[in-house]
């Protein structure tokens, strides 16, 4: 990611992270590529300490917190529902969108 910013940051308009992987190691690359916070838009992916931190830096303008713990037990409750003839027909949230104002509610949970 580093060897591509480098050559292209010019370039770049915006980036989005697909994966905590990416999100949780731009704010490197971006420094590494003499780039500064805030220089290029970025989201993406958010349950990593590292994209929180880049989140309170700058470098992240936001990220989706995806409440894994609800994505793992929803599909069994609404299977079982399904299953017992019940209609499914309610919304769970799973997922959130945080940035700097919010990082803190976050930021916590990781370690």
């Amino acid at each position: 990611m580093t060897d591509y910013m480098t050559a292209n940051a010019g370039k770049i308009k915006g980036i989005i992270g697909l994966g905590d992987l990416v999100t949780a190691n731009l704010q490197k690359v971006l420094q590494a590529a003499g780039q500064g916070a805030g220089k290029i838009p970025v989201v993406g992916w958010g349950n990593t300490k590292a994209t929180a931190q880049a989140i309170q830096a700058g470098y992240v303008n936001a990220a989706m917190w995806q409440y894994s713990d609800s994505q793992g037990y929803q599909p069994i409750v609404l299977l079982n529902m399904l299953h017992n003839g019940l209609a499914a027909g309610y919304n769970i949230p799973t997922q959130a969108l945080y940035d700097k104002r919010t990082v803190g509610q976050y930021i916590k949970y990781l370690k």
